[in-house]
């Protein structure tokens, strides 16, 4: 019975000698339809090696971090892990774009430092939106004539910028032919306050070679721009079209100007098969250089676009395969 009080005093000593994990971020999320922002800073003493993020309200579909690093989502359909290339040292923060189902209505988040002994406790973001609890006013609301206080919410950026072409034909004004197609756009903003949600394309035309010779090519190209649409105080997603055209007439004036031109679209000087026009559009998600869509017009005997032969949509195969 006397070997009880020790016990209990080492007891005691061994408590107050274990650490005790404590949350070593602080940050923000700022929710859009389909997209999330994440603000998180490294609050703590230590550099940490990962991070847990928690999803509320909604499903994860992708995400994206201004740091260099690894994503992975594999395991939960609301959770994800985020491991920077270097630690995230004490006092910096990364900025995450996370694809989401629907709107968000909150984040959690635990680190797991270089000291710690795996994750922290759960440490709930504040939504950008809002102000912090300590500066509300007495109402719990702040007044309409004053913008929120506190950290700034993310910035409204790209987070994807698709391209797909519609409407391709040909048509003839004046013994000259007109091959003609929309680029169709969709322009992806994380829909957080302003406007700096950006896309560009810049189309390429077919070059000049011995399989064109012969003909006179003149590419009219679209406005190669588009930037996101403003809504209050954010930006939203964007669509739209523009339209490519390519004027093709023989080099020569004095030839048989309609039938010389259809029969060299539909066989190609070198080769004797029909013509393949080829344009490359670049572009760009932001600063983000993305892979170019590559469209391949194929020519029939005709001089009219074989939509078969043809690999319209840019997925590298013919379309009719």
């Amino acid at each position: 019975m006397r070997r009880i009080p020790a016990l209990i005093a080492l007891i005691a000593l061994f408590l107050v000698a274990a650490p005790t994990a404590s949350a070593a971020v602080s940050g923000t999320f700022t929710s859009g339809t389909k997209h999330v922002t994440i603000v998180i800073t490294n609050t703590g003493a230590s550099s940490i090696e990962r991070l847990q993020i928690k999803l509320q309200g909604a499903e994860h579909t992708g995400a994206v971090a201004d740091r260099p690093g690894a994503v992975d989502g594999s395991y939960s359909p609301t959770d994800f892990t985020y491991e920077p290339s270097t630690p995230l040292g004490p006092g910096l923060k990364v900025t995450l774009v996370v694809s989401t189902t629907g709107p968000v209505t909150g984040v959690i988040v635990r680190d797991d430092t270089l000291t710690s002994n795996g994750y922290g406790p759960d440490t709930t973001l504040r939504n950008g939106y809002d102000p912090p609890p300590d500066e509300k006013p007495p109402g719990g609301k702040p007044p309409k004539d004053d913008p929120p206080k506190g950290e700034p919410p993310a910035e409204c950026r790209c987070a994807d910028f698709t391209l797909a072409t519609d409407k391709i034909g040909t048509k003839v004004m004046d013994d000259v032919l007109f091959l003609t197609f929309d680029l169709d756009w969709d322009l992806d903003c994380n829909e957080s306050p302003g406007t700096g949600c950006e896309g560009t394309f810049d189309v390429i035309g077919p070059r000049q070679s011995k399989a064109t010779r012969g003909l006179d090519l003149e590419l009219k190209k679209p406005k190669a721009k588009v930037r996101c649409k403003s809504d209050g105080n954010g930006c939203k997603d964007t669509t739209g079209s523009r339209s490519v055209r390519l004027r093709i007439a023989n080099a020569k004036k004095e030839e048989e100007p309609l039938a010389t031109l259809v029969d060299r679209l539909g066989r190609n000087p070198a080769d004797g098969k029909p013509q393949a026009f080829v344009f490359h559009v670049q572009r760009t998600c932001g600063t983000t250089k993305l892979k170019a869509l590559v469209v391949r017009v194929v020519f029939n005997s005709k001089g009219r676009v074989n939509r078969k032969k043809s690999d319209l949509d840019g997925n590298g195969k013919p379309d009719g395969a």
